[in-house]
This record gives structure tokens, sequence and C-alpha cells, in this order.
């Protein structure tokens, strides 16, 4: 695979934690670890006047990062496909990062769509590019969609 990891990340207010969990239960493969950090509520002027939980899972091993690829690519829809697709390269960063924004209503359900912005769940997915250039990430980005 052209993968080096994955790293998944979904924010959420108290009152919602559980829902949160269990759409990240939905969409990652069996026996993921997600670890939490509780984020302070911000002081002066901040945007964030509650605790804010931050949800983290991390795969690492390749048959974990297959398994996911493989159910966002057969979930989202042909539409949506094609639309990070074509997007690829405004969606791979110079340090050969590729991001993605699913919906965490969708993951609740099991479902995949694509979100451009919100309270999402937020993929980014390391791929392996040596020497580590854009156009080449462009490149193993496209055959990791493909």
């Amino acid at each position: 695979m052209d993968v080096h990891y994955i790293e998944i990340t979904a924010y959420a207010e108290k009152t919602r934690l559980e829902a949160v969990k269990a759409s990240l239960k939905q969409i990652l493969p069996e026996n993921s670890c997600v670890s939490e950090e509780v984020l302070p509520p911000e002081t002066e002027g901040g945007v964030f006047t509650k605790e804010i939980h931050s949800l983290k899972a991390l795969l690492e091993k390749q048959d974990e990062v297959k398994e996911f690829v493989e159910k966002v690519k057969a979930g989202l829809s042909k539409k949506e496909l094609e639309q990070v697709r074509s997007n690829i390269q405004d969606l791979v960063d110079e340090d050969c990062n590729l991001y993605i924004r699913l919906d965490k209503k969708a993951a609740e359900n099991g479902g995949y769509k694509l979100v451009a912005s919100g309270d999402c769940i937020h993929v980014r997915i390391k791929l392996a590019v040596y020497p580590a250039k854009h156009e080449a990430a462009v490149e193993k980005a496209r055959r990791v969609f493909s």
C-alpha cells in the first residue's frame, strides 16, 4: 500500500461524546484504539467556551490501513469518489498528507459522506513518498483512490 499511516480525529462536547465515539467505532477497523484528550475551555475571547474532547485513532498496521481505505472508497458515492479524484491536487499538502473530512452523522449509521467543513471527522492519510515531493504524493493519492 502507498500509505504509512492514517490518523482519524474528531472533536465533541461532553453532551455528544458518546455519539461521536459510536461514529468512530462504526467506521474504524475492529479493535482500533481511540485515545481521548480533554481540551479546556478557552478563556479570554476564545471560540470554545466549554471543554472539548479530542478523539484520535492512529492506524499504522497495513491491514488496518487497507481496510479503512477500502471501506471509505466503498462507502462514498460515485459522485463523491470522483470529487476526491478530481480535487486530489488540492487535498494533498507539501508534507505528503492527503486530507478528507467525513460527516459525523453519516458515520453514526456506518456510512461515509464527504463534507467540506464544519463538525466532522478529520482524516489524514500519510502517503509513502520518497523523495517527499508534492507531485509524487499526488500520484500516490490517485493510486490510493483509484
